[in-house]
């Protein structure tokens, strides 16, 4: 250990010593050599890429591109720190269409390794090598090569062993460089990308330019025809790619992937308004899938911000806030069939019991419905039909199936006193009952709170919550935000604040350590300004309780009511719970079960 008086003086650390702490903050581990090294090599706009990895990336790593090349004279400047073809003034940085720059890759590795590079530009006859040491490079030399480049990567951290100590083992040193490559696939399926581990390939997606296939490839073959495509066009940005069915979910977050203008990035702002889309139609500590990409104005948005390019830093956060829920709830119920028509679903279950069973019509001229609540209704304001006319294409029932449905004639069958088997367009259908009323239920009390988001209740004893003092400054910079939604909400001194008044949907929370969660979330996601209360769990339960019970046999009125509601439902893919709703089987699947096909 170096003990340090106070009577040490200042005084500047060499060079080297500069270079390998400036190579710490930019090369962490193998990953991080792979992630700037094909940055470089899609810049160089290659349309092949293969990396070769040896002893999970700390004996070696070697990538090989055909992209443009380095000429003989950049060859002997590129290890040189801040040496560059990709901007000429600071402003280029923040507008140049590139993987970013920060002008350290290169010099960085060959601080904390043995580099070796070989090229050839494509207006040259000839390839050139060099060999850069930690002090130095050497003169390029001639070196049989096609276009592109090979850069080489031996001996990884064997100049600073002390950062040997903090890597995992060489398989789990692989998996980050293939997640890096794989990633990089993803954003750019364009491109060819190759990968070897100890001389076996491993992956390649050579070939394969559709997203959905490649996602499949990388994430599993789970996401199958599990996949829902977004493209759209919005002010401020062009969002596209493919996000996860609701009925597949996985343990952790690692199959989603975020692209800004070309670029991989980790954007807490997006996984947090993802997530809470997905809040109400996947179990709890479930995760979607997707790959999502941001096209944007490159002025908006800071690729430069993070030491190794892992974050971006939005000049408007809130626009992610404003519109992406909103793209994505769309995209959802295009997807689903999902037609929300208020005041469809029912306010009770009121179900009385039956004897009926068996395929037959659904015909509601006999005895009606008990329901508690308004009679349903399905016509427009003209006395006609009107949900035909209102269902989106590629729903469950075509159009005129739902004017048959209407007109009380749809052919079913329930089974067990529990699967509704209907058939639809040229497939039959199985409703789980009590998932599909739970969710109709779930739906309607979320209305019901909704709509009493306006009541004010004033508390018997205020509460007192000591936010801290991080907390506690957040807390006063969005103070007139908690105010507008109905809460008296004041300073009470130090760290504290204290709640004298709440909108009657909070009343029966724990108000303390929901506005500590909300202020950590302000802290976390500026930009953010959605404080509706979570009250999942507490109307879960409610809706599982009043809900249809599996073992009940059902008449052939509430049958009926029931796929009605079922269509009219704004979230029709899971129950609260995040149990699929429904199977479906389509009369090809059929075929293929009796060897027709």
């Amino acid at each position: 250990m170096v003990s340090i008086s106070s009577s040490t003086p200042i005084q500047l650390l060499d060079e080297s010593t500069i270079n390998k702490i400036a190579a710490g903050e930019v090369i962490e581990r193998p990953a991080s050599v792979v992630k700037e090294l094909l940055e470089n090599s899609i810049d160089a706009k290659s349309t092949k890429i293969r990396v070769d990895i040896e002893g999970g990336g700390l004996r070696r790593i070697r990538i090989q591109d055909n992209g443009w090349g380095i000429s003989k004279e950049g060859l002997a400047l590129a290890p040189v720190r801040h040496a560059t073809s990709k901007i000429r003034q600071v402003e280029d940085i923040y507008t140049a269409p590139l993987m970013g720059f920060r002008g350290e890759a290169l010099a960085s590795i060959a601080h904390v390794a043995d580099l070796r590079i070989k090229s050839r530009h494509i207006d040259s006859e000839n390839g050139y090598e060099v060999h850069v040491l930690s002090e130095g490079e050497s003169v390029p030399k001639p070196a049989s090569h096609p276009v592109g480049t090979s850069i080489t990567v031996d001996g990884l951290f064997s100049k600073v062993p002390v950062r040997r100590k903090y890597l995992k083992s060489p398989a789990t040193e692989f998996s980050y460089c293939l997640t890096m490559v794989q990633h990089a696939a993803l954003a750019r399926p364009d491109l060819d990308f190759i990968v070897a581990h100890d001389g076996e390939e491993v992956f390649n997606s050579t070939g394969i330019s559709e997203l959905p296939i490649l996602m499949a490839r990388v994430f599993g073959k789970t996401l199958n025809d599990k996949l829902i495509e977004i493209d759209v066009k919005e002010p401020g940005a062009n969002i596209s790619g493919w996000i996860s069915d609701p009925t597949v979910t996985f343990s952790n977050r690692t199959r989603q992937v975020i692209i800004v203008n070309g670029r991989v990035v980790q954007s807490g702002v997006v996984q947090k308004i993802i997530m809470d889309v997905y809040r109400d139609v996947i179990p709890h500590r479930r995760f979607a899938s997707f790959v999502l990409r941001f096209d944007m104005d490159p002025a908006e948005v800071d690729v430069n911000v993070h030491p190794r390019k892992l974050e971006v830093k939005f000049l408007n956060p809130q626009w992610f806030f404003q519109v992406l829920p909103k793209v994505l709830r769309a995209v959802l119920r295009k997807e689903h069939g999902i037609q929300h028509a208020a005041g469809l679903m029912p306010q009770s279950p009121g179900f009385p019991q039956s004897n009926d069973v068996g395929f037959q019509s659904l015909n509601t001229n006999a005895t009606q419905l008990s329901w508690q609540g308004p009679a349903v209704d399905y016509s427009d304001s003209a006395g006609r039909p009107g949900l035909a006319e209102t269902m989106p294409q590629g729903d469950l029932f075509s159009s005129q199936e739902i004017t048959t449905l209407q007109d009380n004639e749809l052919e079913y069958l329930q089974f067990f006193d529990t699967y509704i088997v209907v058939k639809a367009r040229d497939s039959m259908w199985i409703l789980d009952q009590h998932a599909v009323h739970e969710r109709v239920l779930y739906e309607q009390f979320k209305k019901d709170r909704d709509d009493k988001s306006g009541d004010i209740q004033p508390l018997l004893i205020s509460e007192v919550v000591d936010l801290g003092s991080d907390l506690k400054a957040v807390f006063l910079e969005v103070q007139s935000i908690i105010k507008g939604l109905g809460f008296v909400c004041e300073d009470f001194g130090d760290t504290r604040v204290v709640i004298r008044q709440v909108p009657a949907v909070f009343q029966d929370m724990g108000l303390a350590d929901w506005l500590m969660q909300v202020l950590e979330d302000l802290k976390s996601h500026r930009g953010a300004t959605d404080l509706n209360p979570d009250q999942k769990e507490g109307l879960q339960m409610k809706a599982c309780k009043a809900a249809i019970k599996a073992g009940r046999r059902l008449l052939a009125e509430e049958v009926r009511q029931l796929v009605k509601d079922f269509l009219a439902a704004p979230s029709n893919f899971t129950c609260p719970h995040g149990r699929p709703l429904f199977v479906s089987f389509s009369k090809i699947d059929l075929e293929k079960l009796f060897l027709r096909r």
